[in-house]
């Protein structure tokens, strides 16, 4: 369930994952997914639709982290769900024979992203990383780019 939210009290969680600051929370006992509704509208108007889809793909990833019992944690448990995201990416983006993505994706898909989705997910995650590279919590702007590159020129694999 996915529950847009104007502040952090309506978060009704005992032990919620990610950041409502940045944007999303996680409560995994009841699979909701808390939207900071004012930081995704700013991301949105600044940037364009996939700065909160960035954002939905990370708890999403997160999701996944938990349902497999990833032992990873802080930086490096951030950066493979950027990977996790960018893998997803992938698999929405259209297929053009440009032999840079590997061929076939799944024709029935029935989502894709659109012309500057990616940049809006550079966007974003350069808001979002850690402040300083040094700081070692979310993954510094650079890293995230890296770790979302990764997913989306090599998909899941690359995630490992």
């Amino acid at each position: 369930e996915l529950v847009s939210t104007q502040s952090e009290s309506e978060v009704v969680c005992d032990a919620p994952l990610g950041t409502y600051v940045l944007g999303v929370e996680l409560c995994s006992e009841t699979n909701t997914v808390y939207l900071n509704e004012p930081q995704a509208r700013t991301l949105y108007l600044e940037f364009g639709d996939f700065g909160p889809g960035y954002l939905l793909g990370l708890v999403w990833a997160e999701a996944a982290e938990r349902s497999r019992n990833s032992e990873l944690t802080g930086e490096d448990r951030q950066l493979r769900n950027d990977c996790v995201v960018g893998a997803w990416v992938q698999s929405v983006t259209p297929s053009i024979d440009t032999g840079l993505l590997p061929e076939p994706r799944d024709p029935g898909r029935q989502s894709s992203i659109s012309p500057g989705d990616l940049t809006e997910a550079i966007q974003t995650a350069i808001i979002i990383g850690d402040p300083t590279f040094d700081t070692n919590v979310l993954g510094s702007a650079f890293e995230k780019i890296d770790a979302f590159r990764d997913g989306v020129l090599d998909g899941p694999s690359a995630c490992q």
